[in-house]
């Protein structure tokens, strides 16, 4: 729900506040609504319109709240890319685009693209000719690693 977007029920208190003979300051107090929004309210009231939200135009949003979430608990695992999120909210019954995943990951929840950088296994074979090393050069001083390089 938008930060705007306030309920039916809350916009029907702020009339019947105002029309007991509260202020219109105290209404947007006591509701924790902005002024200009009671004082809209008000005018439409007073002009017999509905209190109701209207349909606004424009493009509708391809992701909703549930589809919302479930990138989100997708984001906990980082397992996965935003291919694999889209196909799970396909299956799932939501179209979401893997570009429209990744703009949510993005700029919504500050997610940035990340590889793990590779770190070279150690086997035991390798293991074995590092404490070689360390044993046959342990007693080495520093004008001997100078040598070196």
């Amino acid at each position: 729900m938008n930060v705007r977007d306030h309920g039916i029920a809350v916009r029907s208190k702020a009339i019947g506040m105002l029309e007991a003979g509260v202020s219109l300051k105290d209404v947007a107090l006591r509701l924790g609504v902005g002024l200009r929004s009671i004082k809209r309210w008000w005018a439409a009231a007073k002009c017999g319109h509905s209190l109701e939200t209207k349909a606004r135009s424009g493009r509708p949003k391809t992701l909703n709240r549930a589809a919302k979430i479930v990138i989100a608990k997708s984001l906990e695992k980082r397992r996965h890319s935003t291919r694999n999120i889209a196909k799970s909210l396909a299956e799932k019954g939501y179209s979401a685009s893997s570009s429209t995943v990744y703009r949510h990951l993005t700029k919504n929840l500050g997610a940035r693209a990340f590889k793990r950088p590779q770190i070279p296994r150690i086997t035991e074979r390798v293991k074995g000719n590092r404490l070689l090393f360390a044993h046959n050069h342990k007693d080495w001083t520093i004008e001997d690693w100078r040598k070196v390089l």
